[in-house]
């Protein structure tokens, strides 16, 4: 494309609407897997090496952004798929001592905080 006097602007968005399309599809997926996050992370390093992307693309910062789009989607459709998955508000709030207890505490770091729902909850606490 550099051959036929594309500019970068124009190569950036090239990338965008067709490559980060296909990656951000499953993001959500493999953001449960550190590797497959690692493997993705490359792959855009790469391609802002060669000059692909004007800016580098962090894999984590578009996961999030993925996330809560995909969360609000959900949550704005009643009939979407997510919402069967997602826990509804709880219809009690205890404060027991004066204290607020908000979530359990969690010490498998690696699966049960990984997967869609877990990582909107504990993360970035859409819930």
């Amino acid at each position: 494309m550099r051959k036929e006097q594309y500019g970068q602007n124009e190569i950036d968005l090239l990338f965008k609407t067709i490559v980060m399309l296909n990656l951000t599809y499953g993001l959500s997926v493999y953001g449960a897997y550190e590797r497959d996050l690692n493997t993705v992370q490359n792959f855009l390093n790469r391609r802002h090496k060669r000059r692909y992307l004007s800016v580098p693309l962090n894999v984590k910062d578009v996961m999030h952004t993925q996330d809560k789009k995909l969360f609000s989607k959900a949550r704005a459709l009643t009939y979407h798929p997510l919402n069967e998955i997602q826990p509804g508000p709880k219809p009690q709030q205890y404060n027991l001592r004066r204290m607020v207890c908000l979530r359990p505490e969690i010490n498998t770091e690696r699966r049960f905080k990984s997967t869609f729902v877990n990582r909107l909850i504990f993360e970035q606490n859409l819930l």
